[in-house]
């Protein structure tokens, strides 16, 4: 309640977020109740996957008998202490009062709203900019993650707050910005390829910002180049293929393959990938287009990184998995690389764009192809 009156407030001023708003929720609670009659049968209350059973059944145990769960605790790189406060909360949203079945639903709506406030944030940081706003909320990830027992709608929200702050000329919004960074690394470690360039941008230490960058790329070429043999037996990946799996999560799910699976076999996972497929089609066209522009700002560089970082990242640990919810971690730096295409069109600069578009169409079909 206290989240639907907090986006009530923020939402009435304006037609179009009401609007939106209001066809967002009605759109997931169809979503999920589809979603939940897909699982129900399966899994208890319709939890789908082992990790999520999982992190239900610690809270569980830890209502019942008053115990932390038993987890192998190995250091705060392994992201352990996330877990823990995140099980933390599960407990007390699962099970006061214990309401069993009702409450894993107000759960999976409570993170629908958490998500929507999030991208609120985005909205109201960037002089609210109608098109960033649209194209998130059309994002299916969000419903997708929204639906399960994890912990990326926090991460989701932690990550605007964090672009939100890097973005404000507040004079708290240093502290608030290393607040929800040292939260948002405890969930998720990785996240610091996005959040120092983020820090220094905001700090304006635009010199030390391209040596953090060249850093970065210059060790993924000797991973790449050399084929590091400690990779290989950390992560059993074979470490030449890196810039071909890391390519692959960049561009997945095609729209392709998508769409077949979806002819093949119509449910809410084939679904999601192929709404998914044509968000990600759309942004990237815009996203190549952008790359047109001569004069590009810092800002924009550092979402450049930020995609491609996080691209290389999960090509190395994951060989390129497509899951939604990993998309969550480069939505948004996605949005606003599609942005500056869209100024680009819109001012009708170059005869070469709608060229450039053409282009990335048939390489993207071509790829999904191949």
């Amino acid at each position: 309640m206290f989240s639907l009156s907090y986006i009530g407030l923020k939402v009435k001023s304006s037609k179009y977020l009401l609007s939106t708003f209001t066809f967002s929720i009605l759109c997931y609670l169809i979503y999920l109740f589809l979603y939940q009659n897909t699982y129900i049968d399966t899994w208890t209350y319709g939890i789908a996957g082992s990790d999520m059973l999982k992190y239900y059944k610690a809270a569980e145990s830890w209502y019942l008998y008053n115990k932390p769960p038993n987890f192998s605790f190995s250091g705060v790189f392994s992201n352990d202490v996330g877990y823990y406060i995140y099980i933390f909360l599960l407990k007390d949203l699962l099970f006061y009062p214990d309401l069993g079945y009702f409450n894993v639903l107000l759960l999976k709506v409570l993170n629908f709203l958490i998500i929507y406030i999030a991208v609120l944030k985005i909205y109201f940081s960037t002089n609210k900019n109608i098109y960033i706003y649209t194209l998130l909320i059309t994002n299916l990830s969000f419903y997708f993650v929204s639906a399960r027992i994890l912990r990326d709608s926090l991460i989701f929200y932690l990550m605007t707050n964090i672009y939100s702050y890097a973005l404000s000329n507040n004079r708290k919004s240093s502290l608030y910005y290393s607040i929800n960074t040292f939260f948002l690394f405890l969930f998720r470690n990785y996240t610091l390829l996005i959040t120092i360039p983020l820090f220094l941008y905001k700090e304006k230490k635009t010199n030390v910002l391209h040596i953090f960058y060249l850093i970065f790329f210059v060790v993924v070429a000797i991973i790449s180049i050399f084929n590091v043999t400690i990779f290989q037996n950390i992560l059993n990946l074979e470490t030449d293929q890196l810039l071909f799996s890391s390519l692959q999560f960049l561009l997945s799910p095609d729209i392709i393959d998508s769409f077949i699976r979806l002819i093949d076999s119509f449910n809410i996972s084939t679904f999601t990938y192929f709404g998914l497929s044509l968000w990600l089609t759309y942004v990237f066209i815009f996203t190549f287009v952008g790359l047109l522009k001569r004069q590009k700002s810092e800002f924009y560089f550092l979402n450049l990184f930020s995609v491609l970082s996080i691209a290389i990242l999960y090509g190395l640990a994951y060989e390129g998995a497509n899951e939604p919810r990993h998309k969550l971690m480069m939505l948004i730096p996605l949005v606003f690389l599609a942005n500056e295409g869209r100024i680009l069109l819109k001012n009708r600069e170059k005869f070469f764009d709608i060229l450039l578009i053409t282009f990335i169409v048939i390489l993207l079909f071509t790829l999904s192809i191949l």
